[in-house]
């Protein structure tokens, strides 16, 4: 009788987050290899903690419309880190599907103006769900750790990379903490081997500097970490900022086009580059000849004449000013 072989998978560990400290661990474990994604299942579980407590004479379990607006940051960060794992390019489309998997519930506690987004750990645990087949799950994690580490607390990463990289060219020891100091390394060795982890690092520091600057006059907020900012402080911590340069460049190439869309507000064109990469562009509606192309070229590789902004590196304001179908290729043939 011929015996009969199962191969079952091997269970995967729990990596569960409650904790900066966990954050850190991790981190710290993934950055010297210590630690095989693909032994691990990512859980966050009750972290990150981004309540924050609000001050004044306007705070009495309400908020001015200035603090919603610090409170939609998160919501667009939340938007962008999953854009950027999932789709590798920040400023992708989503779907209603996927901006419902990723709705932040704030809880405005009664008596009071502390405020907290409940479910933040359940949208970073769908951000590495979605990402699975699309980056390294290394990759995902490690991105998913950092944005969780840089929303919920004030450590201020980014300052924490350019301060090593000054100490590292001038040679200037400080006296810091054995702790911070192994923080500081951590997250410079991990910025230079990847830039996604860099702009998970920049998205805590927008999200943090918006809750900031949204107290005035005498009001303050509390961070999750403890630390009280005031308008004063604010101004400190985050000067205003020269504004930047902007340079005009063309993008004329041979690009698949996925989509074409008629809007009252403006025409939009979807479309991708030979390294897959997705790009959306507006389209003058009074140029017939060119819908028309894009009618046509819709699914298939089109050559775009295209006029761009360039923001010290930040690709703006794309516009087609010509359209032309080159090769006649089905959608579904799409790499």
């Amino acid at each position: 009788m011929p015996i009969e072989v199962f191969v079952t998978a091997p269970l995967l560990k729990d990596l569960k987050i409650s904790s900066e400290a966990d954050v850190w661990k991790a981190l710290q474990d993934f950055a010297t290899n210590s630690m095989v994604a693909d032994d691990v299942k990512l859980v966050f579980d009750n972290f990150p903690n981004l309540e924050v407590k609000f001050e004044g004479a306007h705070f009495q379990s309400s908020i001015p419309i200035r603090v919603m607006h610090s409170l939609a940051v998160l919501q667009d960060e939340v938007h962008r880190l999953y854009c950027l794992v999932v789709y590798d390019n920040e400023k992708h489309q989503l779907s209603q599907e996927e901006k419902d998997s990723l709705e932040i519930f704030f809880r405005v506690s009664s008596g009071s103006s502390n405020v907290k987004p409940e479910n933040i750990y359940e949208v970073l645990n769908n951000i590495s769900l979605a990402a699975v087949g699309k980056i390294g799950k290394r990759e995902v994690m490690v991105l998913s750790l950092i944005a969780a580490v840089a929303w919920g607390s004030v450590t201020h990463l980014g300052k924490m990379e350019e301060e090593a990289t000054r100490r590292a060219n001038d040679r200037i020891e400080l006296e810091r903490s054995k702790e911070e100091t192994k923080r500081m390394e951590i997250i410079t060795s991990l910025v230079k081997e990847n830039i996604k982890f860099k702009k998970a690092i920049e998205s805590g520091d927008r999200f943090t500097e918006s809750i900031a600057k949204s107290v005035k006059r005498n009001e303050k907020v509390t961070l999750p970490d403890s630390t009280e900012i005031t308008e004063v402080v604010a101004k400190e911590l985050y000067p205003k900022s020269k504004r930047r340069k902007a340079s005009d460049f063309r993008m004329d190439g041979e690009y698949f086009v996925d989509r074409f869309d008629m809007r009252i507000e403006e025409n939009r064109v979807e479309f991708y580059d030979g390294d897959g990469k997705h790009w959306v562009a507006t389209v003058p509606p009074d140029n017939a000849e060119m819908m028309n192309a894009f009618y046509e070229g819709g699914g298939k590789i089109m050559f775009l004449k295209i006029n761009g902004r360039d923001f010290e590196g930040e690709v703006r304001d794309l516009t087609v000013i010509e359209a032309q179908v080159v090769v006649q290729q089905a959608k579904a043939d799409k790499k």
